[in-house]
């Protein structure tokens, strides 16, 4: 049983849906909070995501990978 990496999983995830809420992709992933923080700060640090100052706000895709994301 090969299961997919959670980061690959996550990625998948958000650009499927578009979602970048922590509170829900953790939902979907089934994962702890400190799990999935720090699989988004990995994807921040790829630049698959950028994370706002604001914690209002949270994260949001990249506008490298916005393209590929189907419109709601």
């Amino acid at each position: 049983d090969h299961e997919e990496p959670l980061l690959d999983q996550l990625k998948k995830i958000i650009l499927e849906t578009g979602d970048t809420k922590v509170e829900s992709l953790r939902k979907t992933l089934g994962v702890k909070n400190a799990t999935l923080i720090e699989l988004m700060s990995q994807l921040v640090d790829e630049g698959f995501l950028i994370k706002h100052k604001s914690k209002a706000k949270g994260y949001e895709l990249s506008s490298e990978y916005a393209d590929t994301v189907p419109d709601k």
